[in-house]
């Protein structure tokens, strides 16, 4: 989890509190949220962009104790979260290799230090299941057209 300098966490912790509102009141999260949350991390220099994300990741799976739920645990808002956030990330992460490795390798460190602290989790799954559509679609995609712009390895 990204410890972010406590200076930068209150806008964070701001949109965790109007996501979660939103989910919990009408069980959608608005374009105009979405778009706020994006906004402030493009404004923010290239290297704090991953940390930011995931700490609001790591805030919003906590506001839902998504980190304790049981192993067979079925939550009902995860279809809602998982569109968040891909939204999130494929307005912030630009179609590219870089990107698309630093958007999946977020998810996934995102997800193993929810393992690595809280034990075999539902926030570890969703957020590997996360990852690997992602990869899916948009990543997997792209490498295709690489592989038939430049041949393949």
């Amino acid at each position: 989890m990204p410890y972010i300098k406590k200076e930068m966490r209150p806008p964070f912790d701001a949109f965790v509190d109007t996501v979660a509102a939103e989910i919990l009141v009408g069980k959608e999260v608005s374009e105009t949220t979405v778009k706020v949350i994006t906004d402030n991390l493009l404004s923010r220099p290239l290297d704090e962009i991953d940390g930011c994300l995931n700490y609001f990741i790591t805030k919003l799976f906590k506001r839902f104790n998504l980190h304790v739920q049981p192993s067979n645990a079925l939550y009902i808002g995860e279809p809602v979260i998982k569109r968040v956030l891909r939204a999130i990330i494929d307005k912030v992460y630009a179609p590219k290799y870089f990107n698309y490795n630093r958007a999946c390798g977020m998810l996934f460190c995102c997800g193993s230090e929810f393992k690595r602290r809280y034990g075999e989790n539902y926030a570890h799954r969703l957020l590997i299941k996360l990852a690997e559509e992602y990869y899916a679609q948009p990543v997997g995609p792209y490498e295709d057209r690489k592989i038939a712009e430049n041949g393949d390895v």
